[in-house]
């Protein structure tokens, strides 16, 4: 399976609760920018898994604009301080049920955790920037998991503004 994480995009610094915090006009701009070039390279995906946070959702929303995904569900475990162990069960999980292609979207430091854990071995940093997407290949079957690539909105070609 495939797995891409998604950080949220651009949100607002200032808030009564983190949980209610929003995305600015450039954190909009940043997740349209990533879904075009998603649809740009035709990558498909099954299913879109979401942190309840507001940010995580409306990227969601600003993704699913362009790539009209059917499957979107909210994950309570993706939230900044969720359980990595809970979320890699559900994956496991979708993969018995041949999901081919899952996008996370969720926040730090949850998404550095769930990495080190998928990717032990792993020698490259990613920094997760806002609305940046990492691609990795997961093995239910052996418990491996490869980064392939990873892409931030200030690295696509400003065409896809």
């Amino acid at each position: 399976m495939k797995i891409l994480m998604m950080r949220h995009g651009d949100s607002v610094r200032e808030t009564k609760d983190d949980i209610n915090r929003s995305l600015t006009m450039n954190g909009i701009n940043e997740s349209r920018q990533i879904a075009k070039w998603l649809k740009d390279k035709k990558f498909y995906i099954d299913c879109v898994l979401t942190s309840p946070y507001r940010r995580t959702i409306q990227t969601l929303l600003q993704i699913n604009s362009i790539l009209n995904i059917r499957y979107r569900n909210i994950l309570s475990e993706l939230k900044p301080q969720g359980k990595p162990s809970v979320v890699i069960q559900y994956l496991k999980t979708m993969v018995l049920n041949k999901t081919e292609s899952v996008l996370l979207i969720s926040h730090l430091p949850f998404m550095s955790n769930l990495v080190k854990i998928l990717c032990p071995n792993e020698e490259r940093v990613i920094l997760f920037q806002t609305s940046s997407i990492t691609c990795m290949h997961f093995s239910v079957f052996n418990d491996q998991c490869k980064l392939l690539w990873d892409i931030n909105s200030s690295d696509i070609n400003k065409k896809y503004i």
